[in-house]
Order: C-alpha cells, then structure tokens, then sequence
C-alpha cells in the first residue's frame, strides 16, 4: 500500500502517511488487510538453497587447489634457499671456529698445566736421600761426633747434627707450617724425627706445654721424665721424656721437645734394644751426642769422647 499523496510504502494498519502526514483512506486499510500474501512456492525455496550451497562448495574446492598449488612452490622455494646457504655456512662456520678452539687448548699451556701439577706433587711427596750405611744398626760406627753433619734449617732455632752414612733414608719436607727431617734404616727400628711446626693452637705456651707433656708421656711405654721446664732461659718450655715405643718394651724412645710462643720443635729418636752392655753404651753414647748437638736442646755443653763417656759413666 501506498501513500496516495507522495507515494510513500505504508503498513497495512498505517492511518497516517509518516512522510507527508496524508490520512489513509480506511477502504484502502481494509484492502491491504485483506489482500493475501505471497509466499514462494517450496519448490522455489529449495532451488535457492541448493544453488547456495553449490556455490560455497565452488569456493571451497577453488581456495583449496590454491592452497595445494602455492605450498608445494613456498617449500621448493624454502629448500632451494636452504641448499644454497647452508653448505657454505657450514663451510665457513668449520673454517673460522675449528682455529678458535685449536688455539684455546695450545700445548704449551697444556705442557704448563701438567708441569705445575708435577710440582705440586714434588711440593706434596718428602724429599728423599739415599745413602750407603756403614751398617745395619751398627752404633760401633757412629761413635765419633766429629764426622757429624750439621742441619740448618729454613725455620729460626731449627739445626741439628746428624751421623752421616749411617741411616740408610733422609726424607726431607718443607713448607710455611712445618719442616720435617725424617732418617731411617729400612727393616730396622733406628728411626730419627727431628721437626719445627708452627703454633696454630690458639693457647699459652704454659697450657700448651702442660697439655703437650701429658699427651707425649702418654704415648710411650714405661715412660720416664729426664727434663721438665715449664720456663727456660732462652724464654721457652722444654721437656725430654723416654720409655719405649711398643707394648713388647723392645724399640727404645727418646723424645725431646721444645716450644715458644710461635712453634714446637721436636727431636724424636728409636733403636733396637740393646742386646749387651757394649751395645747399650753405644747407643746411650750415641743419643747424648744427638741431644747436645742438636740447636734447640738447650745443651750448654759440647760432645764429649767415647772414652770419656765410659769413664764418667
């Protein structure tokens, strides 16, 4: 329906043309009312949707193909692009990084590395000298201290005489914390220690000394006090002690020890035991001229002869 003054489309229940404002006739509304509608027949309808749906399958099938057409061709494009670079990457790559990791592992530093090591070790493992002895546990060939050797150490106070040629073994150790001289006779119990070690206990001498006196006589067998000062005159603290080193009382010891406020120095001598009295003269003999020529003894006097041990003895 349709206005009669402008021409405007009207509802069928329109009274007023909403463009001009022109009533509507009501014989006009009551024609429009009454007038059927048109509908499509179903046969029409279902020709549209089939012809829809047609033309969406159309579509699919068409961005389909191009999409099977198009990524072959990126892939061979990608490939192409990848056998073209990759190779001589990969050549450039070994040519330029293959030197830079040679150099980083270079022999030298190599021929260093392995040469420190071996002087840390050297550092670590004694010093060791052998000698030819004269004898084993001959103490008949040591009985002149004039053909001692003198040891000077690296550490102040640290020197002692030693009979040269008569233990077959001289192990040597040094560092900042201590020096260690150790002689020995392989198969055989005549040993001699002598050592300076620097005071890490964190005590006064007179503890120190007190609590090393005890542990040290603890250790020997039958022990005996030959010396015992808690103050010396040369401002340290100084003890000998002997007994012997097993339970079987068959390995003598002898252990002098002296300590300052900065380290303890130790003279530790063993021997086989004596098998006459010749033989114990020998070997008392023996120690007596290790502890008056040794530096931190504190012995004011010097070694006498054989003969006259004997005599005064």
């Amino acid at each position: 329906m349709f206005c009669k003054n402008c021409g405007t489309p009207l509802k069928d229940e329109a009274k007023f043309c909403p463009n001009c404002g022109q009533a509507v006739p009501q014989h006009l509304r009551q024609e429009a009312q009454e007038m059927p509608q048109v509908q499509l027949p179903p046969q029409a309808k279902k020709k549209s949707d089939l012809w829809m749906w047609i033309a969406a399958a159309v579509v699919v099938v068409i961005v389909a193909a191009g999409v099977l057409f198009v990524l072959p061709s990126l892939r061979n494009g990608e490939d192409s692009q990848l056998e073209d670079t990759t190779p001589s990457q990969t050549a450039e790559n070994t040519e330029t990084d293959t030197p830079e990791t040679t150099q980083r592992i270079e022999p030298e530093e190599t021929e260093n590395t392995e040469q420190e090591e071996l002087d840390t070790d050297t550092d670590m493992q004694p010093e060791q000298d052998d000698v030819e002895t004269a004898g084993l546990d001959d103490y008949s060939t040591v009985l002149d201290p004039m053909a001692f050797a003198t040891y000077s150490g690296h550490h102040n106070g640290f020197s002692f005489c030693y009979p040269e040629g008569f233990y077959q073994h001289m192990e040597k150790q040094n560092d900042e914390m201590q020096e260690t001289v150790h002689f020995y006779t392989e198969d055989s119990d005549s040993e001699a220690w002598f050592t300076w070690q620097k005071r890490t206990d964190g005590v006064s001498r007179s503890a120190y000394y007190q609590s090393l006196y005890q542990e040290y006589w603890n250790d020997l067998y039958h022990a005996e006090k030959i010396l015992a000062k808690e103050q010396t005159d040369d401002g340290g603290s100084r003890f000998i002690v002997t007994g012997y080193a097993d339970g079987g009382l068959t390995i003598p010891a002898y252990h002098l020890v002296y300590i300052t406020d900065e380290a303890v120095m130790e003279m530790y001598i063993t021997y086989p035991f004596e098998t006459s009295a010749e033989d114990k003269n020998e070997k008392w003999y023996y120690v007596e001229c290790m502890y008056r020529m040794c530096g931190f003894s504190g012995s004011a006097r010097s070694p006498r002869s054989f003969q006259e041990y004997l005599k005064n003895s």
